[in-house]
């Protein structure tokens, strides 16, 4: 991955590493690898970076390359998210900090009064907020993900 971006020309500092806690926890007892971790303070095995870029783990139900979002409607949980069909879990994603800008959009906050809120004797406030996040097409090299085998 490192290298993929190198010859794209990424530049190396800012780099982040997501891993799944399964792909973390084969690296953390590999013996080879283990020379090139810094470890956790106060940790024997635990690392916090791996050759200089920050390590961040990730569980494997969050992982996916694709999701199915949860609406609430036809018999769905309220929000949420599932595996897509089709999707592969991730083992690790390794991104430039600047190939994504993280979007958020708040929509105008409604506010219900006593007497038109049916659900209680008292004000209620809705405020939603939503999160996006943009990558464009000249920052996609910024951004290394490696799959499991289907």
């Amino acid at each position: 991955a490192r290298q993929a971006m190198d010859e794209k020309e990424v530049p190396e500092d800012n780099r982040i590493v997501f891993m799944s806690n399964d792909f973390y926890y084969k690296l953390e007892g590999d013996k080879l690898t283990r020379e090139r971790l810094r470890p956790a303070e106060g940790s024997d095995s635990r690392f916090v970076t791996l050759d200089g870029v920050t390590v961040v783990k990730v569980p494997q139900a969050r992982f996916y390359t694709a999701v199915e979002l949860l609406s609430g409607s036809a018999g769905q949980a309220a929000g949420g998210f599932n595996k897509a069909s089709g999707a592969v879990g991730i083992n690790f994603q390794l991104v430039h900090t600047q190939a994504a800008a993280a979007v958020t959009k708040h929509a105008l906050p409604r506010i219900f009064g006593p007497d038109v809120n049916q659900q209680a004797n008292a004000t209620r406030f809705d405020y939603r907020i939503y999160h996006g996040l943009i990558v464009p097409d000249n920052k996609k090299d910024g951004i290394y993900t490696h799959t499991r085998a289907s």
